[in-house]
């Protein structure tokens, strides 16, 4: 005899991947963002379902530590598709690491783009140093650790930006371009990039990261001193960096 049983809720399509599959027992964490998110409407039914979950489970990969990605089941979690107005699947919404609105990303699935996109909008706690305001940047928050990034980009790279939140109020962070010469002879600078941490403002000692430039790994480096309280010695004060100093250097 026939039976009318009622679909049960579907898996988790995005287990065991970097996209968080948001349910109402976990929306906080887009609530409560301190990044950027890209968040992915879906039904599993969906024309091009599985080939659209594979690009946003890849770029989510590429983005980790930068962005975070979401997914949510408009099938499973009708609730959560209303109160963002998606009444039509597939949607991509992104949601601002800043108090603005959420706003649907309109452009292709694929990396380049939403990378892009997000990283134009991302906020930014990275100062550009030069020989002119180096002085002012190391006195600036004395009871920090500075990051220095030796960079050969004319843009600041998204990891960077999205490093300079994580540790926004532990760390100050500045990026030296290839152009500024003498800060580069200053601290030896050969390759590009370069990430260092000062350890000794009066004389030029640094902690050089030397370890694949990847969000895991660089987080593991500069947590050594965002939660580190800094040796101060108030009787010292930032070397100066002028042409005086260049020519005690040998420089």
């Amino acid at each position: 005899r026939y039976q009318n049983v009622q679909e049960g809720p579907e898996n988790n399509f995005f287990e065991n991947t970097d996209v968080l599959q948001l349910k109402m027992d976990n929306l906080s964490k887009l609530l409560n963002r301190r990044k950027i998110w890209f968040v992915y409407f879906f039904k599993s039914k969906d024309g091009g379902f599985q080939d659209t979950k594979k690009k946003i489970v890849d770029i989510a990969s590429q983005s980790y530590g930068i962005f975070n990605f979401g997914a949510v089941n408009c099938k499973d979690d009708e609730e959560i598709c209303e109160d963002y107005s998606v009444y039509s699947t597939p949607k991509v919404i992104y949601f601002p690491d800043s108090g603005s609105d959420e706003e649907e990303y309109k452009g292709p699935i694929e990396f380049q783009s939403i990378f892009k996109y997000g990283a134009k909008l991302m906020q930014n706690f990275v100062r550009v140093i030069n020989k002119d305001n180096y002085n002012d940047f190391m006195s600036t928050h004395s009871e920090r650790y500075h990051v220095l990034l030796f960079t050969s980009k004319k843009i600041t790279p998204p990891l960077f930006k999205a490093l300079s939140k994580d540790y926004l109020n532990h760390l100050s962070f500045g990026e030296i371009r290839q152009t500024e010469i003498e800060l580069i002879k200053t601290f030896n600078v050969n390759q590009f990039p370069t990430l260092m941490v000062i350890t000794n403002e009066e004389s030029n000692e640094v902690d050089t990261f030397k370890d694949e430039l990847k969000y895991d790994t660089i987080k593991k480096f500069l947590n050594k001193y965002a939660y580190k309280k800094k040796q101060e010695n108030k009787n010292i004060k930032v070397r100066e960096l002028n042409s005086n100093t260049y020519d005690r250097l040998g420089m």
